[in-house]
């Protein structure tokens, strides 16, 4: 019995090491196979590196996800290991929408594969989003490669995406239709 239940134990174990690596493996190619879509927002694989911060997310019916901000600092979502290889696109293209009565501002942040990347160090903008309107924020990529103060994004290893609201105000819910280098 207890050689049975020793088994188990290891026959778990193991599972709970190759199940989240085997997931995470199959977002990579998931990934992969999107270019030039950053995320697949209809697919909880697709969704894989999408990551909530003081906010939650929820996918729709109609493909897009609803992003309702938190009371926190910096509040908003953030695509973890973009698509690193930037270099044959000329545009990034942000595709929001603002079903609510009130203008606010979402704050873009990209980062390359800098450690501990300063504000300086990264591109940064506020975009306005109009009530009640939907908005594609198009992003050359070029701008993106110069935002840093006396150095050049690396084009080949863009790290992260990050959308976010200034939490010091009052935060909207917002949602994201689609995210994709053209």
């Amino acid at each position: 019995m207890a050689r049975l239940t020793l088994e188990a134990v290891a026959l778990l174990s193991g599972a709970l090491i190759v199940i989240p690596t085997a997931s995470t493996m199959a977002a990579y190619v998931k990934r992969a196979s999107l270019v030039p879509q950053l995320v697949q927002l209809d697919s909880a694989l697709g969704r894989h590196f999408l990551v909530a911060s003081a906010a939650h997310f929820v996918a729709t019916t109609d493909g897009s996800l609803r992003v309702q901000p938190d009371r926190g600092r910096w509040p908003g979502l953030s695509l973890e290991e973009v698509w690193p290889d930037w270099r044959a696109y000329s545009t990034l293209v942000i595709d929001l929408s603002n079903t609510g009565a009130q203008a606010f501002s979402i704050l873009v942040r990209i980062d390359d594969r800098r450690p501990e990347p300063h504000y300086r160090d990264r591109y940064n903008q506020r975009f306005e989003l109009a009530p009640m309107s939907r908005r594609e924020i198009r992003i050359p990529v070029g701008e993106i490669e110069s935002a840093p103060t006396g150095s050049k994004m690396d084009l080949a290893h863009i790290q992260r995406i990050i959308l976010f609201e200034d939490a010091s105000t009052a935060v909207y819910p917002f949602y994201l239709n689609s995210l994709r280098l053209e």
